[in-house]
């Protein structure tokens, strides 16, 4: 059985001119690991568009193994 747990941490969400116009681009970090212990295990820079569906696929597919932050930080 996989232990492995993973934890996407949305750290911003700006307006952005993108290939396809103005757009959201959410910017997440993923920690992976065992348990209570996480590592840093990289960041990536996609529009929303493309993150929402990701985000439902890995919830769909890991299900209790994934989980899902969003740093307000208003």
């Amino acid at each position: 059985m996989d232990d492995h747990r993973y934890k996407f941490r949305v750290i911003t969400r700006s307006e952005t001119k993108t290939a396809m116009g103005m757009g959201v681009v959410v910017t997440v970090s993923l920690l992976v690991g065992e348990g209570d212990r996480l590592s840093l295990s990289g960041t990536m820079s996609m529009t929303e568009g493309e993150w929402l569906p990701l985000a439902a696929a890995l919830k769909e597919g890991l299900q209790d193994r994934v989980e899902f932050e969003e740093i307000d930080r208003r």
